[in-house]
């Protein structure tokens, strides 16, 4: 059942920090601390009150400079490596946005009318026939039916967005819907999310969890390829049509999006990507910097706004979960989830970013930019 109340939190918290007592491996004391302190967020948010709580305060000076040093150590590794194939990522982001040009303009000019709305009972059918065609059924019973899946408020205006809290240790989590709605959104959310429990729970230790989660480029592969696999579902059973398209046309915008700020960022000095010198930036100084780079007519004022406010990790692995997860779209449409480039996947999911992952994979940028051309048909028809 979807929970509409923090109870069920509370009492994960209590068996995490049951658990917490007996561990003394640094790696699963990283990961459990950040799952406790999330969850503590998570119930604030939940019954609406005051967030008073202090992770400092609850771990104790010592244990949590230990906690943000090792979490340090992970994110600095992720730098490291990011400027080492910066170059790459200029080039290769560059490419893939220059395939998408042409198609971006067009999308603004796409609308769709609204479908009529569907009960709560009819979205969990969906889920159900969704998660039973992926092969993951049993899985998505285990955290509808156990309590695991949580509405933070509900049918108001706006979007609504969704987050995976979990614990690798005990294999379990949480997901999180804010303004929850039975709708295409949803549908969407709960597929992206479980595509990080799929992601956490089949062949990651812990170790392996930690390293995806504060310093891989592939962290959002399989949530995305959960997502853009429920549009094809949807569409492909004529359920909510005109909602898909139009979800399937936000996606498309966004990652763009996504893409150019990546490529900013990769078009900064190390100098000025070491010491956050964007951060001072105006928008003539940013003009100036990346002039050369872009039209005239670029939007210099929107994107410096976007990228002062953005999280550099998370930029890299939503532009490189969406290009990847199209790659795997294609296979597992064909073959299932047990392709070989699904397998070459999953074997090396959790690694620090590599280009002959990339090249080895086959994710050539004019492959990628046919499959984005062929979403882009799906909401013509």
């Amino acid at each position: 059942m979807i929970q509409h109340t923090a109870k069920p939190i509370m009492k994960r918290i209590v068996e995490a920090e049951e658990l917490l007592k007996s561990i003394h491996d640094p790696e699963e004391r990283l990961a459990i601390e950040n799952y406790i302190g999330n969850l503590y967020d998570s119930v604030h948010e939940l019954e609406k009150t005051p967030n008073t709580f202090s992770f400092e305060n609850y771990l104790g000076a010592k244990e949590f400079n230990r906690f943000c040093s090792r979490r340090i150590s992970y994110e600095r590794k992720w730098f490291q490596k990011f400027l080492k194939d910066k170059k790459f990522h200029e080039i290769y982001l560059r490419n893939i946005l220059i395939g998408q040009e042409e198609d971006i303009e067009e999308l603004s000019d796409f609308s769709f009318p609204s479908d009529p709305p569907i009960s709560r009972k009819k979205l969990v059918e969906i889920l159900y026939a969704f998660f039973e065609d992926m092969g993951f059924v049993d899985l998505f019973d285990q955290y509808y039916r156990q309590q695991h899946i949580f509405a933070i408020g509900k049918n108001q205006k706006g979007n609504n967005v969704g987050y995976l809290e979990f614990n690798p240790v005990s294999k379990s989590g949480e997901i999180f819907v804010r303004n929850f709605k039975n709708d295409v959104s949803t549908l969407k959310i709960i597929a992206h999310e479980m595509g990080h429990v799929v992601d956490h729970t089949f062949d990651q230790d812990v170790p392996s969890f930690n390293q995806q989660v504060f310093a891989s480029f592939y962290g959002e592969v399989l949530s995305r390829l959960f997502e853009k696999r429920m549009e094809h579902f949807l569409l492909l059973n004529n359920i909510l049509p005109s909602s898909t398209k139009d979800a399937i046309v936000s996606s498309a915008i966004i990652h763009h999006s996504d893409v150019l700020e990546a490529l900013i960022f990769s078009l900064m000095s190390k100098d000025c990507l070491r010491h956050y010198e964007y951060f001072s930036w105006d928008v003539d100084t940013f003009k100036k910097k990346m002039k050369r780079h872009f039209l005239d007519s670029f939007n210099y004022k929107q994107s410096l706004r976007k990228i002062q406010s953005a999280d550099i990790t998370n930029v890299y692995r939503y532009a490189y979960g969406d290009i990847i997860s199209m790659f795997l779209l294609e296979e597992i449409e064909k073959n299932g989830v047990s392709g070989d480039l699904f397998d070459y996947f999953m074997e090396r999911r959790c690694d620090l970013f590599d280009q002959k992952f990339m090249f080895e994979g086959g994710f050539e940028p004019e492959e990628y930019i046919r499959m984005y051309q062929d979403e882009i048909k799906l909401v013509k028809k």
